[in-house]
């Protein structure tokens, strides 16, 4: 299926779409639910203002990412690392710095 330079809304449900390329697309504003992008690659994509509920992040890799102002809230973070930094080294840290100043 060909959607080039179309400009509809789209509505796909219950569907595969498997192995599909989006270039140059504008999907803002749209809606994902119970997707499967597991092995997936997102190359210069623009995700300011996107709210992620129960998404498994696991085993990703975010590189060269703007970061700014995100939030993380109740999240796992067992084993994740930033710039090759456990996450919980990096928490450890930052607790001893703050008991140090009380």
């Amino acid at each position: 299926m060909d959607l080039r330079s179309k400009r509809d809304v789209l509505v796909v449900s219950d569907s595969v779409l498997a192995g599909s390329h989006f270039a140059t697309s504008n999907l803002s504003g749209s809606a994902f639910e119970d997707v499967n992008l597991s092995s997936s690659a997102m190359d210069n994509a623009n995700l300011s203002q996107i709210t992620m509920i129960d998404v498994n992040l696991s085993g990703a890799t975010i590189k060269n990412a703007n970061l700014s102002g995100a939030r993380l809230e109740d999240c796992q973070l067992a084993g994740a690392t930033i710039n090759g930094v456990p996450v919980a080294r990096l928490f450890a840290a930052y607790r001893a710095q703050q008991k140090a100043r009380a």
